[in-house]
């Protein structure tokens, strides 16, 4: 993953509830909608995911692909040209992610998973990108978890956003981007979870960009509304193509932040400012002082390369300088 590329993660999550033909085209609405990536939550082993006496245990098993079906599912998305996360939810399908570690382009440790200290040690042997769903977690904790990992901040992506369903927008916590992004030195992703019917919800994901945010992340379904695991905070590849188009605008708008290149519009703007004009006809070899310069705003380009211009002052001229001639940088020694 290229850091501060902005990019869009496509989550499928348990939408599918086991049927490889909805997934597949959960996959195309990614691809229609331009997503960077497209993001599978694999789960093989539910043992070893939830504890015995957990109401799911046993009624997960009807949402679960087996890895015959989960090879064919990766082949489809890359045959649409779509790269790969996976995110494992125990330790038999970390193992699978490590198995295609070949064909995908990160692992993500999901929030929930952060505790768990068998897959830590196995993800320290991880070596492309690693994501961190660090949602609802304080920075002391996800401070912890990357020194337990000693994971590169350069291979490092930590997902903000809690996997509420919806998450109330009030509750996003935006802000909180810009801080992790300050404090671990590493990329930053915005994971969106309000209402699909939310009409600040692409909002919420252009706010998280300007503050810093490089990845955004949002549920994909074919239908939005229609009732499945998960659909409240999911949309259709339609929606998702909009918010591409707005995160493009928006990228334009923001700019590369480079202080020290100016754009098109901003160079013309600066050539307005004030120069420096002679008040008396000046001899060659003359050594500028002060008093030799006034400041005008003139007909014409600005040649100089610098808005302060007290470095005119004790150099000496090539040449006679007329009364209110404009003195550039190219008549001087």
């Amino acid at each position: 993953m290229a850091r501060d590329q902005l990019s869009i993660i496509a989550e499928t999550a348990f939408s599918h509830e086991g049927d490889l033909t909805y997934m597949k085209r959960q996959i195309e609405e990614a691809s229609v909608a331009g997503a960077d990536y497209v993001k599978f939550q694999v789960l093989l082993a539910p043992d070893l995911y939830y504890h015995i006496n957990h109401h799911m245990k046993d009624s997960i098993s009807k949402y679960m692909f087996d890895v015959p079906s989960w090879n064919l599912i990766i082949d489809y998305a890359l045959q649409r040209n779509l790269k790969i996360i996976l995110l494992p939810l125990e330790e038999k399908s970390l193992s699978f992610c490590f198995d295609n570690g070949y064909r995908i382009s990160a692992i993500e440790l999901h929030s929930v998973c952060l505790p768990d200290l068998h897959m830590i040690r196995t993800l320290r042997n991880w070596e492309k990108t690693l994501i961190l769903g660090v949602g609802g977690h304080r920075g002391t904790e996800v401070q912890q978890l990357i020194d337990n990992l000693g994971f590169p901040a350069g291979n490092l992506v930590l997902i903000h956003g809690f996997q509420s369903f919806p998450t109330i927008l009030e509750h996003a916590e935006l802000r909180k981007i810009k801080q992790l992004k300050e404090a671990f030195g590493c990329s930053v992703g915005y994971a969106d979870h309000t209402m699909f019917k939310d009409p600040n919800w692409k909002t919420a994901c252009l706010l998280a960009v300007a503050l810093g945010a490089s990845f955004i992340e949002k549920h994909v379904v074919v239908k939005a509304g229609e009732k499945r695991t998960d659909f409240e905070s999911a949309v259709t590849g339609l929606e998702l193509l909009k918010l591409r188009e707005d995160l493009d605008r928006l990228s334009a708008v923001l700019g590369n932040g480079d202080l020290s290149v100016l754009n098109n519009g901003e160079s013309r703007y600066r050539a307005r400012g004030k120069q420096p004009v002679a008040v008396r006809e000046l001899t060659a070899e003359t050594m500028l002082s002060p008093s030799d310069i006034v400041f005008r705003v003139c007909e014409g380009d600005n040649q100089l390369q610098e808005s302060v211009t007290d470095f005119l002052v004790g150099k000496t001229l090539k040449r006679l300088i007329d009364k209110n001639e404009v003195i550039n940088p190219g008549v001087l020694k």
